[in-house]
């Protein structure tokens, strides 16, 4: 009766568990509503009256050493300017920066922006106001003196900015931090809070402080979504944290600085820019949830921020739903250099696409107020080109998007062509003929670039998971090459109808960028002016030809062998392999002539690398997977064959960890040593605890891990088949095989517990046995945990992931896991603290 009842719990969880599994990791995909219609030019259309840009590449060093080595997302503006001491400011770094924001700032007035954008806020507040005046800040001290010098420092920027019609808007991150306002925060009643209004009330305060001792500055600008390690810079005092995750945090927040605002007769700029999962996840993207959150909050004095497409600044995307209702005043985000498509070091202009959309938002919502365009900001800039615009680098095809971009805010009835004809008239002069080549080859350019640098057949899916949306430009993010297995298991299922189409399109993007060669060749001799710019645009083209005939090779290898996952066939196995050597070959050409560019980088094809070298190997893995399953099915019935009394010795911990570490390798492609290590290792321990802390010298030990090997068998036959990618192939894409394997893990693993208990309960007793299994399980746990905290979890998976790639490349090496899946990290801690507990009650 009790087996009875033990097997009816452990199908129950078994399916229960298994189902929740699938259920969170199920992938939804879909056509996407690309169909916004075209809005034609209407002359009736006024200006928008608030058309802000950021601050360009004003105060970012060109340094040669540093570049290309760091996918930071802190600019490190004013690096060379501000001080760690007294004086705190360079007085020669200052003339030479305020110089350049001189011509930079006559640059854009002369384009009819009338806003411009500093990142600053903290740097510039003594808190002056709390309790004493120096609750925060001591009276003479370091951080006074500091600010004392950067209020002075800024303000010549602010005055030139406001003689040249340029309002002055503030940006910070969301909670913005130093260590003494940390401290002071935290000794507050309820101490971190951000759902309470005391909390917000300090803000309020040095916001109230710094619109009065710094009048010139129009208005704050504030972003939730994006802050931490990632954003920091490092050795400055002013750092942010991603605590505002809730929606009565962004409540109390903005119904706390707006107040302050509207005091002052300043702007709060509150951007809808939201990462990751949670309550307020889809605030940038869906209306009902923007609605939801932002809908009760309303002045004069609180303007919105949104960025133009219904994601990041990525292609194949539907223009922001969000932008078309909500009675907010609203601002539109336009990026002039697109960090998703090289950085925008080769052709790509994106005019006739953001004046579509500007129409689209006007004509739908009359609250739409203005632009807000990047000329340099956005993602690692010096993982880039040394593009610092418009001092440095190849910044040509990012100034047309600039000008259009300046023109359709100003001008948004007018056609967009006209502009882009303006603007090669402005740049190269020439009669006609250049004028309607260069003009073909911006309208070229944008369409070729999306085809060149993602698989159109994916991009044009709505691909969710995990409750994020799966970004289109996945492909090539930034410069990371795709490789790992959930990722390239969905772009190859969203694309399985049209596989043929995506490799076609792979080269058919290389013959275009040929077309745009030819095009600027024919019209080179005619240009009369810009001459300077035309080897860079030849180099440019010929950087972009290499670049997507590189990608194309990789493409035809990725769906080919993931077609060969899916359908097996000699012929397609050797049709992916040739590929993969083709691949080889265009990549190590692209090494060879843009490694170590600072103008023309090459790409980042590390984890492709170990893509293309683990696939393979997977002849080898597979005939690996099948001798150890025959292996494994030979102890298995030698144990059954013997009972309980089979495998009391030492030998038979000690082949079941060869065996562990054998499988390991095996199912990590003979190329994951640090997983190996830290996953084998507790496996051993385990096993040696087992055997001598419980079972000693009792029989049993081997018999209760039968259901255990029994899961292993599962793993090593779905390998036997075509490999581990085989495997991580179906994991990610079968909801069957998906619940099938996580109910068969949760019923075998019980069923070990239960075998355990079965043999070793009569010799310990109930008590003991419990205390024992406690303490060896709970060590475990918190000694895994501890590995995390230790060496840090973002470093450490993505250490494990470089090598089992597992999760997407941007997450695993730029963002880090904590960021997106913040679950992770609640996940490690309690584990830590559960099994410090399951240990220390195991000892009484």
């Amino acid at each position: 009766m009790r087996t009875l009842l033990f097997l009816a719990a452990a199908l129950t969880a078994g399916l229960f568990l298994g189902s929740r599994i699938n259920a969170f990791l199920s992938i939804s995909i879909k056509e996407k509503d690309l169909g916004d219609s075209v809005s034609a030019a209407s002359k009736d259309l006024p200006p928008l009256p608030f058309r802000m840009v950021d601050l360009g590449g004003v105060g970012i060093e060109a340094d040669a050493q540093a570049w290309g080595k760091d996918y930071s997302h802190n600019t490190r503006r004013f690096d060379s300017v501000f001080l760690s001491g007294e004086p705190f400011v360079d007085t020669a770094g200052a003339d030479r920066v305020f110089s350049q924001f001189r011509e930079y700032a006559d640059r854009m007035s002369a384009l009819g922006f009338n806003a411009i954008e500093f990142q600053a806020f903290l740097e510039l507040v003594d808190f002056d106001t709390l309790g004493g005046g120096s609750d925060v800040y001591p009276e003479g001290g370091v951080e006074r003196k500091r600010h004392e010098a950067l209020r002075k420092f800024y303000s010549r920027f602010f005055e030139y900015a406001h003689g040249k019609g340029l309002r002055v808007i503030l940006s910070t991150d969301m909670v913005a931090l130093t260590p003494a306002l940390k401290r002071y925060l935290s000794g507050l009643p309820g101490g971190m809070d951000v759902e309470s209004p005391e909390f917000w009330s300090v803000y309020s305060e040095g916001l109230s402080e710094l619109f009065e001792t710094m009048p010139l500055v129009d208005g704050l600008m504030i972003r939730i979504g994006e802050a931490g390690p990632l954003y920091n810079r490092k050795g400055w005092d002013y750092t942010s944290e991603l605590m505002v995750r809730s929606v009565a945090s962004v409540k109390e927040m903005l119904v706390s600085l707006t107040k302050t605002a509207e005091a002052h007769g300043k702007y709060i700029i509150f951007r809808t820019w939201s990462v990751g999962i949670g309550e307020i996840g889809g605030m940038h993207t869906d209306p009902a949830v923007y609605e939801r959150i932002l809908g009760g909050i309303y002045s004069d004095n609180l303007i919105i921020s949104t960025k133009l497409t219904k994601g990041d600044f990525w292609n194949s995307v539907p223009y922001n739903p969000t932008l078309y209702s909500g009675r907010h005043k609203r601002i539109v985000e336009l990026q002039a250099r697109r960090e998703f498509e090289a950085f925008n070091v080769i052709p790509n202009y994106i005019g006739p696409d953001y004046g579509d959309a500007l129409r689209g938002f006007i004509e739908r919502n009359p609250n739409i107020v203005g632009v807000w365009v990047w000329t340099q900001a956005g993602g690692p800039i010096r993982q880039g080109p040394m593009m610092i615009y418009p001092f440095t680098g190849h910044w040509l095809w990012t100034d047309a998007n600039v000008f259009a971009s300046a023109m359709i805010a100003a001008h948004p009835g007018e056609p967009v062509e006209k502009w882009t004809r303006e603007w090669v008239r402005n740049t190269f002069g020439g009669g006609n003929e250049v004028e309607d080549g260069l003009t073909e080859l911006l309208t070229l350019s944008h369409g070729t670039a999306v085809k060149g640098l993602t698989i159109p057949q994916f991009a044009r899916k709505e691909v969710t998971g995990v409750g994020m949306e799966i970004p289109p430009v996945i492909y090539s993010y930034w410069d990371l090459m795709e490789s790992s297995t959930s990722v390239m298991s969905l772009v190859y299922k969203a694309s399985r109808g049209e596989l043929q189409d995506a490799v076609r399109d792979g080269f058919a993007a290389v013959s275009e960028v040929r077309k745009m060669k030819e095009i600027l060749a024919s019209v080179e001799g005619r240009i009369e002016k810009g001459r300077e710019w035309i080897p860079g645009m030849e180099a440019s083209l010929d950087y972009e030809e290499n670049l997507f005939s590189t990608l194309a090779w990789h493409k035809k290898f990725s769906l080919g062998f993931y077609e060969w996952l899916d359908k097996g066939g000699d012929e397609r196995e050797r049709e992916w392999k040739a590929s993969a050597e083709e691949y080889k070959k265009a990549k190590a050409e692209h090494m060879e002539r843009y490694q170590g560019s600072l103008d023309f980088p090459a790409y980042n094809f590390v984890m492709a690398d170990n893509g293309v070298a683990q696939a393979g190997r997977t002849g080898y893995t597979v005939w690996a997977s099948r001798a150890l399953l025959l292996v494994l099915v030979l102890f298995a019935a030698f144990v059954i064959r013997k009972g309980r009394d089979a495998g009391s010795g030492l030998g038979t911990p000690l082949f079941l960890s060869v065996f562990t570490f054998g499988m390991l390798e095996a199912f990590t492609s003979f190329g994951a040593p640090v997983f190996v290590l830290t996953t084998g290792v507790p496996a051993l321990i385990y096993f040696l605890g087992l055997r001598f802390t419980v079972f000693g010298s009792r029989g049993g030990f081997a018999y209760s891990l039968l259901p255990v090997l029994a899961l292993l068998g599962l793993v090593l036959a779905v390998t036997s088949v075509r490999g581990p990618y085989y495997f991580w192939y179906n994991v990610w894409t079968s909801g069957i095989f998906r619940t099938a394997l996580a109910s068969s893990a949760v019923i075998l693993l019980l069923a070990h517990f239960y075998l355990v208990y079965s043999y070793a309960h009569g010799k310990l007793g109930a008590w003991r046995l419990t205390g024992r299994m406690l303490f060896l399980t709970g060590s475990l746990a918190a000694l895994y945990g501890l590995v995390f905290i230790v060496f840090g979890l973002d470093r450490t998976l993505g250490r494990l992931n470089d090598e089992i790639l597992m999760m997407p490349v941007m997450v695993s090496r730029v963002l880090g896991f904590s960021t997106h899946l913040d679950f992770l990290v609640v996940i490690n801690e309690t584990a830590v603290k559960a099994g410090a507990v399951l240990a220390s009650a195991g000892l009484f």
